[in-house]
């Protein structure tokens, strides 16, 4: 299985983080990787999900390097525990 760069993910949370606004304060997130090497972040209610992370919305600064490397940790360990 191919997962995405820490940077890809990083880039993707910036831009989710810019695009919120301050009402909404903190936005989850979640990485999908799907078998074929694609993928997405996945952002809004966590409700039936375990595995996610949050990051402030209106741009307030954030480890983005920090979350992407704790999703992508995730979808690995996810992943690993389907086999």
């Amino acid at each position: 299985m191919k997962f995405p760069k820490q940077s890809e993910v990083a880039s993707d949370l910036r831009n989710i983080n810019k695009l919120t606004a301050y009402d909404d304060g903190w936005i989850d997130v979640r990485l999908q990787v799907y078998p074929d090497g694609r993928w997405a972040v996945r952002f809004g209610s966590s409700d039936y999900d375990q595995d996610h992370q949050s990051v402030p919305g209106s741009g307030r600064r954030f480890d983005a390097v920090a979350v992407a490397k704790n999703l992508i940790k995730q979808a690995k360990e996810q992943y690993a525990n389907d086999e």
